[in-house]
């Protein structure tokens, strides 16, 4: 199922998302967070605790993972709650694994910039400033880093399926076990 997802500009810093027959309505949910916002602002200790969805922020900076507060159910069951902690150490996982690897890449990018801009400059007869790297120039490095970071790269993707199908199972065994508590409190 494709989502597509329209942000809103507001002073609420994250945008909740609710799902109406399978859609995402997280346009009509925003405007109401903004135009509650504006009215009064509730201290964050109480909005945590009143929260019916989950709250996905901005993207991180350097890891560019969107940060998500799981909401927390009042009467969350223990599978309930297991399932939540392991989103989120999921998240927490891949948020280090990639700020990891972008603060990484930016260094190294940089150094390579450095090196082949000192090289240029020290190739020319005169002076000139505005000496830039051409794409092909950059591809180098691209490739480089690519090959250099091959494995890593293939570690995360196994891990990250692993968790993935972890955190399917679990989301079906609390569905189940929730459609079997409804049930049981419809027949009493």
């Amino acid at each position: 199922m494709a989502v597509r997802v329209t942000s809103q500009r507001c002073s609420a810093s994250f945008i909740t998302l609710r799902r109406y027959n399978g859609q995402l309505a997280g346009k009509d949910i925003a405007q109401t967070a903004c135009e509650k916002s504006a009215v009064s602002k509730p201290s964050t200790e109480a909005r945590q605790n009143n929260r019916k969805y989950d709250w996905i922020g901005p993207p991180d900076p350097v890891s560019n993972i969107r940060q998500v507060h799981f909401k927390v159910s009042e009467n969350e069951a223990p599978h309930e709650k297991r399932l939540r902690e392991e989103r989120a150490k999921v998240q927490e996982w891949s948020h280090r694994f990639w700020k990891k690897h972008n603060t990484s890449f930016v260094q190294l990018k940089g150094e390579f910039i450095k090196q082949k801009l000192a090289e240029k400059s020290a190739s020319r007869e005169t002076t000139v400033t505005n000496i830039t790297l051409t794409p092909d120039e950059m591809s180098e490095f691209y490739k480089k880093f690519l090959d250099d970071n091959y494995q890593a790269h293939k570690n995360y993707n196994w891990e990250w399926y692993k968790k993935n199908i972890s955190l399917t199972w679990l989301t079906l065994k609390v569905n189940l076990l929730n459609i079997i508590t409804r049930r049981n409190k419809g027949n009493k």
